[in-house]
């Protein structure tokens, strides 16, 4: 029987970090099945869906800990299969800047109860209009209940100039 969780690690980023971390679960009896590593500014934030042998999970925690004690560890029960059906789908949401533009998109999510696996949003100068543009792309697990159209009628709510292109 296998035991499966999640493991959260927020940190100073070094190089092959995520190389020996691997190779230490390997090591283990361990195995990421899902991971999503994310880097800025020299730090990094890491989520690993593991799995492990049932009775070898604590030690698995112990060791990583040990080796890697500037670390910061936390960990969740794994999740079952939502009961709907779902897909995840990409998409990139595009338009003039304006504040709390952000707030509005993910309060749309929020309010059709939609879990977003990634979001990542930046905000660039264009110099000949004066002013910033907006881009989000973002993954978000769709119901079979909700079509990709209603989705993006939702959004293009926010603003008259929102554009949602899916990936």
């Amino acid at each position: 029987m296998k035991s499966v969780y999640i493991t959260t690690i927020v940190g100073e980023d070094s190089p092959q970090l995520i190389k020996s971390m691997a190779e230490t679960t390997r090591s283990m009896g361990g195995e990421w099945l899902k991971s999503k590593v994310m880097k800025l500014d020299r730090q990094f934030a890491a989520m690993m869906k593991v799995t492990i042998e049932d009775g070898k999970e604590e030690s698995l925690k112990a060791e990583l800990e040990k080796t890697y004690p500037d670390l910061q560890f936390t960990y969740a029960p794994a999740r079952t299969e939502d009961a709907e059906h779902v897909d995840t789908v990409s998409l990139t949401v595009d338009c003039e800047d304006r504040p709390g533009l952000t707030h509005d998109i993910t309060k749309v999510l929020s309010d059709l109860n939609l879990h977003t696996e990634n979001l990542e949003f930046h905000r660039l100068p264009v110099t000949p209009m004066g002013g910033t543009v907006y881009s989000a792309k973002m993954d978000v697990m769709l119901p079979e209940s909700m079509s990709k159209e209603d989705l993006s009628d939702n959004l293009e709510a926010v603003s008259d100039c929102i554009r949602v292109n899916f990936d």
